[in-house]
Parts: structure tokens; C-alpha cells; sequence
């Protein structure tokens, strides 16, 4: 499709505010450039504040011109559509590259991390320094974190998505007392006070690090203001705990870096760059990360099957809305269309009465005087099934917000395990006695623990070998929050990655 001087091709993602696109611009004598176009979305047109967002994003990228920042190479508007041609990286973000070496159970080796220290501080150092088209000296990007670290297939690294970034003389734009940015990254004196400097992102900087470094955050908590309690007032961790081969200068690096208080870290930007440029840089880093990005843009294709918490719809429950609609969907099954649920909702109840007179038949067990069927014994984790009315629909959460290959209860003997039938095949999930175990391996995005039918199992990266049958999934900080339920074959290997 035709827009404006450009191309539109496959869509690369989309966010509160815009969607990317990948798109190519063509001229003269076969000129053809690929670029990463940003698309104001139509609901947010019309609103002010975000179009003046999207411009300031547009005037402070257009100040900063440095090899480990993403480029902007156009900006406009074509049929009221305001637009951002950026630069086109092409390869993986950190974090899809983290969670691949998180699914292996191997962080990043140290010399590619040193890597990252010194170009990562390199771009913030010209961002700090920037002079924007207004006079003013310093952008800072308030939201550095492994999603807006680009890696390209040729080894580079760049910092991108500069949403959330504002000039050091700039005039707050969001509301009082409204502070942004991703909790587990953000300085605990911004959180505290709403007040950023450039510190704040080299503490955004030293947990990247000590996260690819040693496979987990710094800080943890059940909640964001437990997490952000941990950070300011908690004891400093040490990366040589979990590294113990960890070059000292980037060891002091991250140390300083996540500090509690501005005056802990490095007071000025040329100070953060002179000790990120002490790192030692290995002398064939852009390689090796390359052929990392290469291995892992092919893991991530052909093994991660990723989950996102399901939105809640508009029939939700009240009780459902208080959770969030925090259950996870594979993406395999999350593009329900209302065609499908009076269907579904029918054939799952076709399958429960058919479950119910196969038991009824193959049960010597005699009937109840009141002529009533025996009381189901739920799956494990399953939502209960009262009792319905003739030619009643089944109760509990709508049919749209049940994943494909859900399991449904069905009856069993008193005292007897439950089993589940898959809705696909129509038949009972055979006891786990009897069956090859298989293996579940759980990735929490960026971080949590694993329940597995009510039992805390672990944190994750977490890979256990379980019976074969349906099971129930939990993952949470502290607490057991997102929810799924899981079939796992004889002798498959089921790969989750939830991301928060």
C-alpha cells in the first residue's frame, strides 16, 4: 500500500500512542531504502497532548546524530496522518535477546555485556549533551530498558524509542504527580520525587547491565512500591556474586551506577562516559554479538511461543476485571472472533453431557433416589461448573476468553483423579500414570515465579519435567497473578514466555 513517497509493508509493532511499520521508499535509478515508519494511530489523532508527544519525540530526535542512537530520517504528515521515518535496525531487541539466553540458562557472555556498557553509555552521553533546536543543552530518555536497545545483525547496538524523552530545560508535560517509565528500571529518587537528571538514566543503564550480566534483576518485590522500597533502601547487589569473572571496571561500573540517590552515581555525563570508556572492549565484539543476534533471531522464530495477559473485554465479570483480565493466551489463539462462541459453547456442552453418559454407563455406582447425576470432580486449577438448566449455556468466563485448546472438566468417579478432554480431539486426556512425562519450561518477562497446580516450583527460567495431562500454570512477582491452563504431551517439550 501507497503512503505518501513510501511503501507499507508488515506491521513491526504497536503501542499506546503509534504502530510501526516496515516500508520502503523507492527514487531514481532503483534507488530503495527500508525504513521503520511510526504511524500516529487514528483514535489518538485528535487528542493534543498525544499529537504534541509524537512532535517533541520527532524535534529531539532530529538533535541527536550518533552511531548507538536510532537515526530519524523523515517527519510528517500525508492524509492527516502524522509520521516518523526512522532508521530501519535489522535484527532483535535486547530483551528477545535476553530471554532466549534466559531459556537456555546462560546470561550474556561478560565481554558481549562490556560491550554494551560502553556503546549504551556512549549514546547517552550524546543525549546528554545534545543541543535541541530550542537552545537548550541535555535530552534525557527516561525509559531505557532491553525493549529499546536495538541489535543488528551486523553487531551494532542503538538506543531507540525516545517517547518518554525530554530536554533538561523542558517544562514538565505530563500531570503532577505522574511519573513514566517501566518500574523495575526507573531510579528510586525519580519515583520518589517525579525529579529526573542524568543520573536517572545511568541507574536505567547499570540494571540493564547487572540484568544481562547475571540473568536477573537487581531488585525485586511483590509489588512496584515494594520493588522501588528494595532500591532505595535495600543493600547494593553485587554482580561479582553471580559473575565471579567480571572485569572489576565494569563490576564499578554498574556498582556506581545503581546508587539510591542521584549523588551516589556519577555526577556528570562526561564522568559516566570516562568510566564506561575505562571498560575494557573486546576486540571482536561487533562480531560476536552479530552471530549472537544471528542464533538468536532464529531461536526466537523457531522455538518462543510468547503470551501476553488477555485484555479484558467488555462482558468480563466483575470479580474477572478485579484480576485485570490477567489470563494468558497463546498467540495461536488470540484473535477470537464472536462466529465462533455460540459454537464453541455448544460443543462444549455436547462434550460434557457425553462425558457425563459415558460414566454414567461404565459406573456401577447407582443413581442418586432424587434421579440427579453424580457431582463432577473438577480438573485440577478449573473454573467449577454449577449445576445447569435444561438447554442452559455453560456458566463461568465467556467462551472467547478460552484458549483453543482449553481442557473442559468432565465427570469422574467419587475418589478418583479428574481427568480433562481436550475440545479439539473430544476425548479424555489419559492419566498421567500411564503416559510418557513431558517438559515444561516457563520464561517470565522480565522476571517472576512459577506455581504448577498450586505448588511453588521455582523462579523463572524454570524447565520441569511433568506428567503428561493438564495442568494449571501460575506466575507472579510474589504472588501467583497470571493464570493458564496448560496441556503438556507424552514427551513434548512446552515452551511459555510470559511477559507482564
Amino acid at each position: 500500500m501507497a503512503f505518501g513517497p513510501y511503501e507499507i509493508g508488515p506491521s513491526l509493532g504497536r503501542g499506546g500512542m503509534a504502530e510501526t511499520v516496515l516500508a520502503v521508499r523507492s527514487g531514481p535509478g532503483g534507488f530503495r531504502q527500508e525504513v521503520c515508519l511510526k504511524l500516529l494511530l487514528a483514535h489518538r489523532r485528535d487528542e493534543p497532548d498525544v499529537v504534541r508527544a509524537f512532535v517533541r519525540e520527532a524535534r529531539l530526535l532530529a538533535s541527536l546524530r550518533h552511531p548507538n542512537i536510532v537515526q530519524v530520517l523523515d517527519f510528517g504528515a500525508h492524509d492527516g496522518v502524522p509520521f516518523m521515518a526512522l532508521e530501519w535496525v535489522d535484527g532483535i531487541d535486547l530483551r528477545d535477546l535476553l530471554r532466549i539466553r534466559r531459556a537456555m540458562r546462560r546470561p550474556l557472555p561478560e565481554p558481549m555485556v562490556r560491550y554494551l556498557a560502553i556503546e549504551l553509555a556512549s549514546a547517552l552521553h550524546a543525549a546528554h549533551t545534545a543541543r535541541t533546536s530550542d537552545g537548550s543543552v541535555g535530552i534525557f530518555h527516561r525509559d531505557l530498558s532491553p525493549e529499546n536497545v536495538l541489535l543488528s545483525r551486523a553487531g551494532a547496538v542503538k538506543l531507540g524509542d525516545f517517547g518518554l524523552a525530554k530536554a533538561r530545560d523542558e517544562q514538565p508535560y505530563t500531570a503532577d504527580g505522574v511519573i513514566k517509565g517501566k518500574v523495575p528500571y526507573m531510579a528510586p529518587n525519580y519515583a520518589a520525587s517525579g525529579n529526573y537528571d542524568a543520573s536517572c538514566d545511568h541507574y536505567s543503564l547499570a540494571v540493564l547491565l547487572c540484568e544481562a550480566l547475571t540473568g536477573k534483576l537487581p531488585f525485586d518485590g511483590r509489588t512496584d512500591l515494594e520493588l522501588m522500597d528494595q532500591a532505595r533502601y535495600g543493600a547494593r547487589p553485587r554482580v561479582e556474586a553471580s559473575c565471579p569473572d567480571v572485569m572489576p571496571s565494569l563490576a564499578a561500573f554498574i556498582a556506581r551506577g545503581l546508587g539510591a540517590t542521584s549523588d551516589k552515581r556519577y555526577a556528570t555525563p562526561e564522568d559516566a562516559l570516562d568510566a564506561a570508556l575505562a571498560i575494557e572492549r573486546p576486540p571482536r565484539a561487533m562480531r560476536e554479538l552479530a552471530e549472537l543476534v544471528e542464533a538468536g533471531g532464529a531461536a526466537r522464530e523457531r522455538n518462543i511461543e510468547a503470551f501476553k495477559p488477555a485484555p479484558v473485554e467488555a462482558s468480563t465479570t466483575a470479580s474477572e476485571a478485579s484480576n485485570g483480565g490477567s489470563e494468558l493466551r497463546q498467540s495461536r489463539a488470540r484473535k477470537p472472533t464472536r462466529a465462533w462462541r455460540t459454537p464453541a459453547v455448544l460443543a462444549a456442552l455436547v462434550l460434557t453431557l457425553l462425558s457425563m453418559a459415558g460414566w454414567l454407563w461404565s459406573s456401577a455406582t447407582p443413581a442418586r433416589d432424587d434421579g440427579a447425576p453424580p457431582t463432577a470432580a473438577p480438573v485440577a486449577g478449573a473454573s467449577k461448573i454449577p449445576p445447569q438448566p435444561s438447554g442452559g449455556a455453560i456458566s463461568g468466563a465467556p467462551a472467547a476468553a478460552q484458549p483453543a485448546h482449553a481442557a473442559l472438566p468432565v465427570q469422574a468417579k467419587p475418589n478418583a483423579v479428574a481427568t480433562g478432554s481436550a475440545p479439539k480431539h473430544a476425548r479424555h486426556v489419559p492419566s498421567s500414570a500411564s503416559k510418557k512425562p513431558g517438559t515444561l519450561r516457563v520464561i517470565a518477562v522480565p522476571f517472576g515465579k512459577v506455581w504448577l497446580d498450586g505448588t511453588l516450583r521455582g523462579q523463572a527460567p524454570l524447565e520441569l519435567e511433568v506428567a503428561a495431562g493438564v495442568h494449571q500454570l501460575n506466575v507472579g512477582r510474589r504472588e501467583p497473578t497470571l493464570k493458564q491452563t496448560v496441556i503438556v504431551r507424552p514427551g513434548e517439550l512446552r515452551e511459555i514466555v510470559v511477559r507482564y
